[in-house]
């Protein structure tokens, strides 16, 4: 069944100006099982020649957020909705995007500009040495384990105005073979399925979205909880805290690749809630 988990809307100033439900009902008349919206990350503090006309403004983000969480609801058992975003990997700004990074289900790396300053706006690379530059950046994503997955990788060839020559051939083999390494099991990803943080302490319903990653990279599922972290001092970080944290059992692909997303979600939400009640001696 076919699935598609790249989506602008109109926020991105490149897509069409209909309403996000217009995309999911024709998706649905074209019998997609997968629909994510991955609108272009808002970064906060950088250059207008980064941000101008291809994403949306940081005070749309909540707007974003609250139209796909209805869809998400009106459309239940319907077809998926994963929420995503398509980002830059910016090394000097990551914080913020590791600030909002539990709150959607997904992250796709779209390496369009490679500096967040004005001076280089663009990834569209023009030389071999700029080439080399975008891919340095751009592996050094994928290695982050934040991104789901490289968003077109032919995109240096976009202004490189030359025949697909020896450097752009090595460039593509390159993105290839980092993208074997990934998926080799020498590269894990950490996800937290809920999606935000839970203000009681208490385990709350997943976004189950999440297990995607899971599922394309064909990997094990190790299912952890972590306990007492409320007793960590905001203002006294570096204080010796005791944090709890439990490996309860890795799942195989084999063992759950048969299995609806909703279906393992429950199972583990069940698991890490069982554990967590042992832990806190509510059994």
């Amino acid at each position: 069944m076919p699935v598609n988990y790249h989506t602008h809307t109109f926020r991105c100033g490149h897509a069409e100006n209909v309403p996000d439900e217009a995309y999911l009902q024709r998706a649905i008349e074209q019998g997609f099982t997968v629909l994510g919206f991955s609108d272009h990350t808002p970064w906060q503090g950088l250059s207008p020649a980064v941000c101008r006309g291809v994403r949306m403004l940081p005070e749309e983000l909540p707007g974003y957020f609250a139209s796909i969480h209805a869809l998400q609801e009106k459309y239940r058992g319907v077809i998926e909705i994963p929420l995503g975003l398509e980002c830059e990997y910016f090394p000097g700004h990551m914080d913020y995007l590791r600030e909002i990074r539990p709150q959607v289900d997904y992250l796709i790396l779209g390496n369009h500009f490679q500096w967040a300053d004005p001076e280089h706006p663009r990834a569209y690379t023009a030389a071999p040495m700029l080439l080399e530059e975008y891919l340095t950046t751009t592996l050094a994503g994928m290695r982050t384990g934040l991104y789901a997955y490289l968003a077109h990788p032919d995109l240096f060839m976009r202004d490189y105005g030359k025949p697909f020559d020896e450097n752009g051939r090595a460039a593509a083999k390159t993105i290839i073979e980092a993208s074997r390494l990934l998926k080799s099991g020498k590269v894990s990803v950490g996800l937290f399925p809920e999606g935000y943080t839970s203000k009681t302490c208490e385990l709350l319903p997943f976004r189950n979205g999440a297990f995607k990653v899971a599922y394309r990279a064909e990997a094990p599922i190790a299912v952890c909880v972590i306990n007492n972290t409320r007793s960590i001092p905001k203002e006294l970080f570096w204080r010796r805290t005791e944090i709890v944290l439990n490996v309860l059992e890795v799942i195989p692909y084999d063992s759950y690749k048969d299995m609806h997303t909703v279906e393992l979600g429950d199972k583990i939400h069940d698991m890490m809630q069982t554990e967590l009640k042992r832990l806190r001696g509510e059994n």
